[in-house]
């Protein structure tokens, strides 16, 4: 081999070997994102809307909740503008978001395989695995500029052994218009699309402790066909009771209880083996103060228009449009106006500052979709002034005289016992009585001045007493004037946030606070051994023994109709 060849040997030789190095070198990966920024921080301030749109694969469409700032108040464009207690929920929003960084690094840059991440993003023509979609959050600023555009996917692990993250909520994300996804903590708190996360639910804002009466009226509205096929409503009376909360016994007592068949009141009150169901009506209590917003519905314009007017009992409309939610108007004769009732009966609750609460059950409704064993209901809130829970102040007269005029015993009046009487008039007193006239011409004057100097030191006590009485009777009245006016202010706030919508609540609360006399009154304590109550009648049958029954207390007249909505006075 001659030396060219050799050294073409040697260079092939080094130049294979090279390039064996260079196919086996390793090859260069991506600079791994450790901690990289998602999101840019941002302040909830500037947020002006916030909207999620996802895939919905028992609907098979794009669903869109959003709620926005208009005027300064967060409303929900998808529940008839409802407000939104967005201020809280975007806040918990912000901290999920804002700053958002990556948890180890990219994950991939592939679009091929978003779909395994579920991080497609949906749209309207979406279909197929739902699961490969995932969640689309956006927030804007009020100059419409993105805060957030992110899609939020499955659910990852945590890479690596830190331990710290084992527990962590990870999920994958990737930004809209980007490749890259990347792992992230967050919760689904975050992305909620649930209503009632994003409202005040406490609907009636009410403390139990402040729950002075209850108006428990059990009845129903059915509509039923005749028998010339005309439809029309018929109603079913079963009873109407109130209570009052005693804050010194810690019990309820009855005002009045009236107790229904076919429509007819048949006895009142409560019999002698009997009493209120305390554990019971505590719960009404209970029920009322937690009663949550589940839905809401706006109520259509002439149905509106027409309880603002209070023209409803004339507006054909206005009421076709009541019956959808199970609320009717109608008068139960001829000589009574027509009256509000909804067809699953009514509760009313007074509070010690004055405020009532009339509260309507119509219809059930189902719940949320996919749960067909669950109803809720339509509940529709109207607040009214209460003036019996705010007495007028009993006045002290300002007119009576503090003088001797007070105490001056009237004609013929006897002396109060161990006061000495007069005596007849003998020898002895008529040389007294001429005595004091030998001297009358002395004393009279300063006698007569002294005693006109008397005068004037009881008519400035009278006078001081008045002033004072006065006084004291102006600030009752003043006290009293400002309960009624802070409870009319309140009323007139709550019906501000009553009147336009029907309310969509769970039906268990519902059976909570609708009760009917066989939930409210129970037997006494006391009933089995003094030979009252179930039991004991039971065994009195078996005995034999025949009691002459108890003479039924008389009945008081029906009532005109459920108060406390306008026109029902």
């Amino acid at each position: 081999m001659n030396e060219s060849i050799r050294t073409l040997t040697f260079v092939g030789a080094a130049a294979l070997v090279g390039l064996a190095a260079w196919i086996s070198r390793p090859v260069p990966r991506p600079p791994a994102v450790s901690q990289s920024e998602v999101v840019k921080p941002f302040d909830v301030a500037d947020a002006n809307s916030f909207k999620i749109e996802r895939y919905d694969p028992d609907e098979q469409k794009l669903v869109t909740f959003e709620v926005t700032k208009q005027g300064g108040r967060w409303l929900i464009p998808s529940h008839d503008n409802y407000p939104a207690d967005a201020q809280s929920q975007l806040q918990k929003v912000a901290s999920f978001f804002t700053g958002m960084k990556a948890v180890g690094s990219v994950q991939s840059s592939d679009p091929k395989q978003h779909g395994s991440f579920g991080v497609l993003q949906p749209t309207a023509e979406t279909s197929g695995e739902a699961k490969q979609y995932g969640s689309v959050v956006t927030i804007t600023d009020s100059n419409g500029e993105e805060l957030v555009h992110l899609i939020v996917g499955k659910s990852a692990k945590p890479e690596g052994s830190d331990d710290r993250l084992a527990g962590a909520p990870l999920r994958f994300v990737r930004k809209v218009g980007q490749d890259q996804v990347f792992v992230v903590e967050i919760t689904l708190d975050a992305i909620t699309t649930k209503f009632s996360d994003w409202i005040e639910q406490d609907l009636l804002k009410l403390n139990s402790f402040d729950v002075a009466k209850l108006d428990l009226h059990d009845y129903s509205l059915l509509l039923a066909q005749d028998e010339s096929g005309n439809i029309g409503l018929t109603m079913m009376r079963r009873m109407d009771t109130a209570v009052n909360w005693n804050s010194t016994s810690s019990n309820w007592d009855l005002e009045k209880m009236v107790r229904y068949e076919r429509n007819q009141p048949v006895e009142g009150g409560l019999a002698d083996d009997e009493e209120l169901n305390k554990t019971k009506l505590d719960g009404v209590k209970t029920a009322v103060d937690d009663l949550k917003i589940v839905d809401v519905e706006r109520k259509p314009e002439v149905l509106f228009k027409a309880l603002q007017d209070e023209k409803l009992a004339r507006d054909a409309r206005a009421r076709r449009e009541l019956q959808r939610f199970g609320m009717y108007v109608f008068a139960e004769s001829a000589n009574q106006k027509p009256q509000l009732y909804a067809s699953n009966g009514a509760l009313s609750v007074s509070m010690k500052d004055g405020v009532k609460y009339n509260l309507y059950f119509g219809d059930p409704k189902n719940a949320e979709k996919g749960d067909s064993t669950k109803l809720n209901r339509y509940l529709m809130v109207h607040a009214e002034l209460d003036e019996s829970m705010i007495p007028k102040p009993k006045l002290e007269p300002e007119d009576e005289p503090l003088g001797p005029e007070a105490t001056e015993k009237p004609d013929g009046a006897q002396p109060e016992d161990g006061a000495k009487k007069p005596a007849d008039k003998d020898d002895t007193s008529e040389k007294a009585d001429e005595a004091a006239l030998k001297g009358q011409d002395d004393e009279a004057k300063p006698k007569d001045e002294a005693k006109e100097g008397d005068k004037k030191p009881a008519e400035d006590a009278d006078k001081k007493r008045r002033e004072t009485v006065k006084k004291e009777n102006k600030r009752k009245m003043d006290e009293y004037h400002d309960k009624l006016k802070k409870a009319e202010t309140r009323v007139a706030e709550l019906n501000a946030r009553f009147n336009d919508w029907f309310y969509v609540v769970s039906d268990d609360v519902y059976k909570k606070v609708q009760l009917g006399r066989a939930d409210i009154v129970k037997d006494r304590a006391t009933a089995k051994e003094e030979g009252f109550g179930v039991d004991a009648f039971r065994q009195l049958e078996q005995g034999g023994v025949k009691g002459k029954a108890p003479a039924a207390s008389t009945p008081p007249p029906p009532p005109s109709g459920l108060p406390g909505f306008p026109g029902n006075e």
